[in-house]
């Protein structure tokens, strides 16, 4: 059986995916005619980018739903409403720099907070952090971590970089990375997923093969550099990413962009993991100058 035939079959009204499998459903030609009783796609457990939410919907004309939480919350802390009208859903998913994650729901609480914890203003970044009913009493046997989870006052720290805008009254929130992932570049910090999205936006066809982290280098500290998860590379293709990499700021550009058949890190749920992919850019800690686009050797590691 196909997706599609299980929908249909079961006359499924919500189902749930990870962003990586919305390309999937979109090259099996998943449409509304095809699975009629679904009344929309839940998404989590990873970044959901915008063009792909935008791509998605508007080829199937299936609404998706975005939430977020985290297993030290058992399930979601924020949701978008299904029962938003339409335009209010596309003002949500679409005129942000990210789609949003809808605003806390019943019994929870959710801030954003800067680096020593205090509430942060409606659009800047901070530390999302949540308290309510779902929090977890602590790590089984383990004590310091389960210290170092919690804030003042009883929030949890998710570890996710984000943001909130006020929505018909209330907060919404909007994730836009991580922050063990944030690149910090002469002190300088960028999100790799707003340098992600900066390319793909100029290369859509990318989408979901391409990835951005920082690398350890001499001079900088870190240095920005890409992976694309294509075994070869043509010449029209490389012309219109180096295009694309030398539109961007000077301190943005990836500066070493390595291209391979070998599959992106991911977790079970979808997550990138880009700290394994850090020991691939080990001959460049000392690059300067232009971005280099090389092929990843094949018996390149990755770490554990």
């Amino acid at each position: 059986f196909s997706w599609a035939q299980v929908i249909r079959a079961e006359s499924v009204e919500v189902s749930s995916v990870v962003p990586s499998l919305l390309p999937v459903l979109l090259a099996a030609g998943v449409t509304r005619e095809k699975v009629p009783t679904l009344r929309h796609l839940m998404v989590s457990s990873a970044p959901l980018p915008g063009e792909l939410a935008r791509d998605f919907e508007a080829r199937t004309q299936i609404p998706l739903i975005q939430g977020w939480g985290l297993s030290e919350y058992t399930n979601f802390a924020c949701c978008v409403s299904p029962d938003e009208p339409a335009s209010e859903h596309a003002r949500l998913m679409f005129s942000w720099e990210v789609p949003s994650i809808g605003p806390a729901l019943e019994g929870t609480e959710v801030r954003v907070v800067d680096d020593n914890g205090a509430p942060v203003e409606e659009g800047a970044r901070g530390e999302l952090v949540v308290r309510g009913h779902s929090t977890m009493l602590g790590y089984y046997r383990d004590q310091e971590n389960t210290a170092r989870a919690f804030g003042a006052q009883g929030w949890l720290q998710s570890g996710d970089e984000g943001f909130f805008r006020q929505h018909r009254g209330r907060p919404v929130y909007f994730v836009t990375g991580r922050l063990k992932e944030i690149i910090i570049r002469d002190a300088d910090k960028y999100s790799p997923l707003r340098l992600e999205r900066r390319l793909v936006e100029a290369l859509p066809e990318l989408s979901g093969r391409l990835v951005v982290l920082g690398f350890p280098h001499r001079e900088h500290g870190e240095e920005v550099g890409a992976y694309l998860e294509l075994s070869s590379l043509d010449e029209a293709l490389r012309a219109r990413l180096s295009a694309a990499i030398e539109a961007m700021p000077v301190a943005e550009r990836p500066k070493v962009l390595l291209y391979g058949a070998h599959p992106i890190p991911r977790t079970h749920t979808g997550k990138i993991q880009r700290r394994k992919m850090r020991p691939w850019f080990a001959t460049w800690i000392a690059h300067r100058g232009r971005t280099v686009i090389d092929a990843l050797p094949a018996d390149r590691p990755v770490s554990s």
